[in-house]
């Protein structure tokens, strides 16, 4: 989870929600599906490049388990979008590649 939260939280220069294709509903207020770009500075130890950006295709919402039991998603996967090249090499940016699942549950006990 901890590189997770780097990415999502760490040095976001610029954001963008390039498309929304699915929206929430009264009845599933969390559901998403949209097309997204980020350019980040880079974390850890990635040596290529001073910074990253990356378009995605993300996916959250709600569902019940097999036992009935709530939980949350989130899906990311990386795109490769036409309209949205790859930014200059020359200014130090490298196209990042990523596909993430996170499941997220209730603590009942907090």
């Amino acid at each position: 989870m901890h590189v997770t939260n780097n990415f999502l939280n760490k040095g976001h220069l610029e954001c963008a929600v390039l498309s929304v294709i699915e929206r929430g509903s009264n009845r599933d207020p969390f559901k998403q599906l949209a097309l997204k770009w980020i350019l980040a500075q880079n974390f850890g130890e990635v040596k290529s490049g001073n910074y990253h950006d990356v378009c995605t295709i993300e996916s959250m919402g709600t569902g019940d388990d097999g036992r009935g039991e709530r939980f949350g998603y989130r899906l990311i996967k990386s795109v490769d979008l036409a309209e949205y090249p790859q930014l200059s090499v020359s200014n130090d940016v490298v196209r990042a590649r990523m596909t993430m699942c996170c499941i997220l549950r209730q603590d009942m006990s907090s």
